[in-house]
């Protein structure tokens, strides 16, 4: 059982190639125990494109491009497209109900469209200065924004009844598995901090003020969470901490 909720979290949260599974409550059970490990996946297939592109002497441009485009491949874009989404019915200044019917709109507004642009530039902007230092703290920041998105899914309340997230959270075991993303999360932490601690906590910081203001904007704006509102979270989360590490290898 708990193979298969990781081959379902894989199928679910990324394009890499699984075998095919019965989904039922029982193969999700512990699906969002192993949401880090798409992370982790992510962070390697970065590291080994970093070092190949170091190799071949690759310029700062394509360098850039091609980081930014390697998670978005990997994961299909699916929490670019809350992000987009989020964006959509934020923008929008409605109340709740409303709000929540432009999450489940497939198409996008103009606004989530220009806010894709400026994401997508300074990604590709971010990556292109990112060296060895950043991105070994990188590594860890992948897994650990997942564990800290699963176990704010599970902690905050459902926005929205019957969604893919809301269903997730009612076949999970809750206590069994916030505590194994706490601790995921806490090993993630570790990690980053054993990197560089000075560049780590810096990190460490900006992700601290994205979870904040989330789980802030999540409950004011929708009344809690829903998965398109994570992936929110996961591209937020990603691209601070990701700006905040390369200035600070300036500094630090």
């Amino acid at each position: 059982m708990f193979l298969r909720s990781a081959i379902a979290a894989f199928s679910m949260y990324s394009r890499i190639p699984m075998p095919r599974i019965v989904w039922n409550e029982r193969t999700t059970r512990y699906l969002l125990c192993w949401f880090p490990a798409v992370g982790l996946a992510i962070s390697a297939a970065q590291f080994f494109l970093l070092a190949l592109l170091r190799w071949s002497d690759t310029g700062a441009v394509l360098k850039g491009v091609l980081l930014a485009a390697l998670p978005l491949l990997i994961t299909g874009g699916i929490h670019l497209d809350g992000f987009l989404d989020t964006v959509d019915a934020r923008t929008s200044c409605a109340p709740w109900a409303k709000k929540l019917e432009i999450l489940k709109d497939p198409h996008i507004g103009a606004f989530a469209a220009i806010y894709c642009g400026i994401y997508l530039l300074l990604s590709a902007g971010a990556w292109s200065e990112a060296g060895l230092r950043a991105m070994r703290i990188m590594v860890y920041v992948f897994p650990l924004e997942r564990a800290m998105s699963g176990f704010l899914a599970l902690k905050l309340p459902d926005a929205r009844a019957g969604g893919s997230l809301a269903q997730l959270k009612d076949s999970a075991p809750r206590k069994y598995t916030k505590a194994l993303l706490l601790i995921e999360a806490a090993v993630c932490v570790v990690g980053v901090l054993s990197v560089e601690w000075k560049l780590g906590l810096a990190g460490l910081c900006a992700m601290a003020i994205v979870t904040i203001y989330y789980r802030h904007m999540a409950m004011r704006d929708f009344g809690g969470v829903t998965g398109d509102l994570a992936g929110w979270y996961l591209q937020v989360s990603e691209l601070a901490v990701l700006l905040t590490l390369v200035i600070a290898t300036k500094i630090v």
